[in-house]
């Protein structure tokens, strides 16, 4: 006797696939038939898991939020017995090594003309799942002494923000030396918010990263903005 579907992986099919033309075409750019073909099936079965296209899209989304919610809650158990400043160093350097590796397919230009609703959602989601977390290490910090901040949330919240986003050099585009410059300022502003964990040798690593990215594309202006 066949063997019947199983529903969960029907749904976790769709929102792969929706998310990777999401990412490629753009939200407003990808139709329900861009959907139904890249899946092989009908109408009628996706509309059987979610009612429409922004259905789709709110689900890929409380995805993220689940995904990254599970991760640095797996990563804080894997710390235990670090200082906050370590703690938080530590998440930093791999936040870097992790986004150069997903980003380096992407094409800068065509993500940020096209994938506004999903920079709105990231940002959504580093300051409403990936704060509390860097709140919580820096409040351990000020425990053990390692940070001096009367702002642990606030503080978290603008990392979360800068970091994901304004650093990002495919949210927001630049060439290198306006990217160091960018890091240097918040290595500053870490420091003088008491929680300094952002030093040269990592502000170096990350650069070297993002050289071999710029090599790849040397050709694109757009990331000379």
């Amino acid at each position: 006797m066949a063997r019947k579907n199983n529903p969960q992986q029907t749904k976790e099919n769709i929102l792969s696939v929706s998310t990777k033309l999401f990412l490629e075409k753009g939200y407003d750019q990808t139709s329900m038939q861009d959907i139904v073909a890249a899946l092989g099936m009908s109408k009628g079965a996706i509309f059987h898991h979610f009612k429409s296209k922004e259905d789709i899209f709110d689900a890929v989304i409380d995805r993220q939020y689940d995904y990254a919610e599970q991760e640095m809650q797996q990563w804080m158990d894997e710390t235990v017995g670090l200082s906050g400043k370590e703690k938080l160093e530590l998440l930093i350097e791999l936040n870097f090594k992790d986004r150069s590796i997903q980003m380096d397919n992407l094409v800068a230009s065509q993500f940020q003309k096209k994938n506004a609703r999903f920079i709105v959602a990231i940002m959504q989601i580093n300051v409403n799942k990936s704060a509390p977390f860097l709140a919580k290490i820096i409040r351990e910090g000020i425990e053990d002494g390692s940070f001096a901040t009367e702002f642990p949330d606030e503080c978290a919240e603008v990392f979360s923000l800068l970091i994901n986003t304004w650093c990002d050099h495919v949210l927001f585009a630049c060439d290198l030396p306006r990217l160091r410059r960018r890091m240097e300022f918040l290595q500053e502003m870490a420091r003088r918010m008491g929680v300094d964990v952002i030093n040269d040798q990592l502000i170096d690593d990350y650069m070297e990263l993002m050289a071999t990215f710029y090599e790849k594309h040397e050709d694109r202006e757009d990331l000379k903005k």
